[in-house]
């Protein structure tokens, strides 16, 4: 198995930002969107800061749409891509720490990815890439 040297990960602004206090605690290299740059950031210009950065970078979101509305840009960037799916819920308590379970769960998996990398992170599964669109 190939091993890549620790990413950063970097939590979209849709994701819960508490999770970043967490997974420092657990050794992780974590910034959020907002940390990096300013709230509101497009996805493109999102992706084109990403790519400037030195190491490897894994985009933590649950933008199911990005790979398809972005995907050229994502294909240059080289930015890991990894979609958190907690489901259709209308429980907005419950959601940041369904994302929390998400992300805890394959944050070893998510940190794992290789440069370019997309998958989908479920609490059940993790799903291939053909399985996105």
């Amino acid at each position: 198995m190939i091993t890549y040297a620790q990413p950063l990960i970097v939590l979209d602004e849709c994701m819960w930002k508490r999770m970043a206090r967490g997974m420092k605690y657990r050794g992780y290299r974590v910034q959020t969107v907002p940390e990096r740059l300013h709230r509101g950031v497009k996805d493109p210009a999102l992706l084109d800061d990403l790519a400037r950065e030195n190491d490897h970078v894994v985009l933590v979101t649950k933008d199911r749409a990005m790979v398809v509305d972005h995907d050229a840009a994502l294909a240059a960037s080289g930015v890991s891509l990894a979609i958190i799916d907690v489901g259709e819920t209308a429980d907005t308590v419950a959601e940041p720490f369904r994302q929390a379970d998400v992300v805890h769960r394959h944050l070893h998996r998510i940190a794992g990815q290789p440069p370019g990398a997309r998958w989908r992170y479920s609490l059940r599964s993790r799903l291939p890439p053909r399985t996105l669109t």
